[in-house]
């Protein structure tokens, strides 16, 4: 019996985009065969592997392990659409945000037992 190793997202991040097994396998340097084991959960990834399908697909890789593609509430979806000016604007706000919970004006969090 194999062993299935955690969830992750990258089939549906594939899908999303339209881009076929084989054509993400090629473009990761893979064999398709193994992509599919992978995407499956049964056959571990590596940060190569992560780091190629995220530039193909376009998204995080963090996106790629626990977002799936249609999860539009999620941060890295308003992240990955910002311009540099509005992530300078994201980070402010959640900021103010933070420090507003913690009651910690100087942007660190208050450490919790």
């Amino acid at each position: 019996m194999t062993e299935k190793l955690g969830k992750t997202y990258l089939r549906e991040w594939r899908e999303s985009k339209s881009i076929t097994l084989v054509h993400a396998a090629e473009h990761a340097g893979i064999k398709h065969g193994q992509l599919s084991r992978i995407e499956r959960a049964i056959a571990p990834y590596n940060q190569r592997l992560l780091e190629s399908l995220a530039i193909l697909y376009e998204c995080g890789i963090e996106q790629l392990l626990k977002y799936p593609p249609q999860d539009g509430d999620n941060i890295y979806s308003f992240w990955e659409s910002a311009s540099a000016n509005e992530r300078f604007k994201i980070v402010q706000i959640a900021r103010t945000i933070v420090e507003a919970d913690t009651g910690d004006s100087e942007g660190k969090a208050a450490k919790t037992k």
